[in-house]
Order: structure tokens, then C-alpha cells, then sequence
């Protein structure tokens, strides 16, 4: 298999994905008090579900604001945004409300997608001025949400049905790997050094800022019979 031949992250995680057992684990949270594992039937569907509700409220190029630790989840929300032919901001967890408002000012996100009650906490009030901030994707239940509109949960999100016609697919890959039957979205990552290819409202190309490097989950992804395990708060 020849990694130049992919177009992006999310072609190389479907095609992995397509030949792999979908009830062997591929993620899990190594957090003590929240086990959580994913198998790569379960990976691929919550992302195609995510990615679909995403796109219901994106435009090619919009940005996503992704506030999360390191989990499971985050993965899953990076492949997802890609997929939705979004952008993904990734942001430290350790900003406090004014970096947050900085960041959320300069990229203008359309989505926000955000981990717990403690990230939520420096984020709501800032939610509540932007009106560019169309939804809000929460991994936990959230404590006094005001505007439950705006509020979308992720558990909610992948225990939905999706049927086979809501899936968005990569006509390219498939054509590249037709016994793959790759879901996947158009290039989004142009090279190895994680050049965007979608363009900003500048028109230019972006550098996307990445937790875990593309180099890096190539060879996850395709290392014969790897377990992705996420460590709670360390990178792998």
C-alpha cells in the first residue's frame, strides 16, 4: 500500500478500517473512571454519523473548534469534521475564557465541539455572544445549558440511525480502492506536512495545528493488528 496514493487521513482510516474485524477494539480511553472502548465498526459509524450532522450545519471550509482532552471522542471528532469537509480547530484545554475568546474571535467557528462541564464552563458565556456559533456538540451531559437549541449531544448523535444513503462518500477513493468501499470526503490534507487544501475566507491555504501528527496515524492506521489506545491526558 502506497500512503501517496491517499488523499487524506479519512480515506486512509476507511480503507483500513474496510479490512479490519469490526468488533476488534481500536480505541480506548485509559482513563480510570471511564473505560470506554471503541471497536472499528463502532469508530466508523459514529464518525459517518457525526460527519453528517456536521455537514447539515457546515459549508465547505467552515471551521470547527474542537475543546477537548485526550480521548476517544477527539478522534472521532477530527476524522468527523474532515469527513463534513470542515476545518478543524484544535484548542488546549488549559486556555482560560480569555484565550478561548481570542481563538473563537479569530477563527469564527461554526460548530464548537467541547468535552465536559469544565471546558463548557469557560466556554458558555462567550457561546452566548456568537451568533456565528451555530451549534455546540458536547461529549458529556452538561450542568445549566442555556439555549438547548444550540446544544447537540454526542451520545445522542452516534446512537441514531444513519442510513446507507446519508453516508457521505469519497467517489475518488473508491474509484482508487473499489474493494475498500470507502466513506470518505474530499482532500482535505495535502501532503505530509498538513497543508489545508480547503481555503480560508482569505482564499489561501492554512497550516492545520494537529494533536496527533498525520505522519504519526499513517502508521498507526497501518501498522498490521494495532490497537489505537488514548491515554487519558498523555499523547501516544
Amino acid at each position: 500500500m502506497n500512503l501517496k496514493e491517499f488523499n487524506s487521513l479519512v480515506d486512509l482510516f476507511f480503507y483500513k478500517a474496510a479490512k479490519e474485524n469490526p468488533d476488534a477494539d481500536f480505541l480506548e480511553w485509559l482513563n480510570p473512571k471511564n473505560k470506554k472502548k471503541y471497536n472499528w465498526g463502532e469508530t466508523t459509524a459514529s464518525i459517518q454519523k457525526l460527519a453528517k450532522v456536521l455537514k447539515d450545519n457546515l459549508v465547505e471550509g467552515d471551521r470547527c473548534l474542537l475543546v477537548s482532552e485526550n480521548r476517544p471522542e477527539w478522534l472521532i471528532a477530527d476524522l468527523a469534521i474532515m469527513l463534513a469537509d470542515g476545518i478543524t480547530v484544535p484548542a488546549y484545554t488549559t486556555y482560560t475564557e480569555k484565550d478561548y475568546k481570542y481563538l473563537i474571535e479569530d477563527c469564527e467557528p461554526t460548530v464548537i465541539i467541547v468535552s465536559n462541564n469544565e471546558m463548557h464552563k469557560k466556554l458558555k458565556n462567550i457561546i452566548k455572544e456568537k451568533d456565528f456559533i451555530k451549534k455546540v456538540i458536547t461529549f458529556d451531559e452538561l450542568n445549566n445549558v442555556e439555549k438547548q437549541d444550540k446544544y447537540l449531544k454526542f451520545n445522542s448523535i452516534i446512537s441514531s440511525e444513519l442510513s446507507k444513503n446519508e453516508k457521505i462518500k469519497n467517489t475518488i477513493a473508491t474509484n482508487v480502492y473499489p474493494e475498500a468501499n470507502i466513506c470518505g470526503g474530499p482532500s482535505q490534507v495535502g501532503s505530509s506536512k498538513d497543508i489545508c487544501t480547503i481555503p480560508r475566507r482569505s482564499e489561501k491555504p492554512i497550516r492545520r495545528i494537529r494533536v496527533v501528527s498525520l505522519n504519526t496515524l499513517m502508521q498507526v492506521l497501518t501498522s498490521a493488528g494495532t490497537e489505537l489506545r488514548i491515554a487519558c491526558g498523555k499523547t501516544i
